[in-house]
């Protein structure tokens, strides 16, 4: 039998660490949404999405608007949704953040299944996997598309 222990993301300052990681993610996000026009449906999908990290963040580092800093003197361009308004440039977008949901996996992976700071992780995985949904209307996006098998055949 195989004994894991789960650690955790650790103390506050590892956990620091770790969310400092995902800052480029962050950036990358706040730019697909300053593409959107301000407080539209497509603007408020990607706040979900920021939200849904800044959450996570504060659960395990107690500091309050965590990427504010990456968010300060940001202009809006766009009176659309920009490259987000094309299906493909939107699937395009969303899979460039493959890596970051890969990283909160790998974070999640740390935890506990089920327990408090493997949910917390969760919050951001589903809320950019509910932006994802809102732009790409693609049912869990950045879920397995196969197994060893083979793809996994349309859902009934």
């Amino acid at each position: 039998m195989v004994h894991r222990t789960y650690l955790g993301l650790g103390l506050e300052a590892a956990a620091v660490r770790e969310f400092d990681t995902l800052a480029p993610y962050v950036a990358q996000m706040l730019a697909m949404r300053d593409e959107c026009a301000p407080e539209g449906s497509d603007y408020l999908a990607m706040e979900i999405a920021l939200n849904g990290l800044e959450t996570t963040a504060y659960h395990f580092t107690r500091r309050r608007n965590f990427y504010h800093v990456l968010g300060e003197g940001r202009s809006h361009h766009g009176d659309g949704n920009g490259r987000l308004g094309d299906l493909a440039e939107a699937v395009a977008a969303f899979n460039a953040l493959r890596p970051y949901v890969d990283r909160l996996k790998a974070m999640q992976f740390k935890c506990r299944p089920f327990g408090l700071d493997y949910l917390a992780i969760d919050i951001a995985k589903r809320s950019v996997e509910t932006a994802a949904f809102h732009f790409t209307r693609v049912d869990a996006f950045y879920a397995a598309r196969g197994d060893s098998s083979g793809p996994v055949g349309p859902r009934l």
